[in-house]
């Protein structure tokens, strides 16, 4: 999220290109602080987004027609009770939902016009709780202004139909992942096996 909205991804990928951009280059980069951050899926890792996005100054706002009743109070952030409620209150957009049949597409050609102009998006969930055509034609025009991927509908992506959008980053599904992360989530697996 960080690096769409300051464009660190794309400036530094002009400088190891040979580039070194100019202040012009940097127009469309935004600050954080004070703006809206809407999370769908309140579960660990949305909850660790939310305070996260707190410490930097964000409003947080989030969806989960799954999560109990106070939980929002406890955290000092706000819940809307329906989706497209939040698409048009937020400045960005973070995805850490289940996929399941009322998650699959749940941004998709139908409401993503209802995303407040200039949106930014991540989706570290699952692929298909966003329909992959609707918010390709939303980056190319202008309507969403960056999307940061690590999941898609398919993987892996080997056919290079992403490479073309700009204003995309796309990871192959390792948010996750660090060194640390990958020992725990072994001997979690281990643990349970044992038990």
């Amino acid at each position: 999220l960080l690096a769409l909205a300051r464009k660190t991804y794309a400036l530094a990928n002009r400088v190891v290109g040979g580039e070194w951009p100019r202040s012009e280059d940097f127009v469309g980069a935004v600050r954080v602080r004070g703006k809206t951050l809407g999370i769908v899926g309140l579960g660990r890792i949305g909850t660790a987004m939310a305070l996260r996005a707190k410490a930097f100054g964000m409003r947080v706002v989030f969806y989960d027609p799954e999560k109990a009743d106070g939980y929002d109070k406890s955290c000092t952030i706000e819940r809307v009770e329906t989706f497209e409620e939040l698409l048009a209150m937020c400045d960005m957009l973070s995805f850490h939902c289940d996929l399941n049949a009322s998650s699959r597409y749940l941004l998709s050609t139908h409401n993503i016009d209802a995303v407040r102009e200039g949106c930014l998006i991540v989706n570290t969930s699952r692929g298909p709780v966003i329909e992959e055509a609707a918010l390709v034609a939303a980056l190319k025009s202008g309507r969403v202004a960056g999307a940061g991927l690590d999941v898609l509908e398919v993987e892996p992506y080997t056919d290079g139909h992403l490479s073309e959008v700009a204003n995309l980053i796309i990871t192959p599904h390792s948010a996750f992942y660090s060194d640390e992360s990958w020992v725990e989530m072994r001997r979690k697996g281990a643990l349970e096996c044992a038990r």
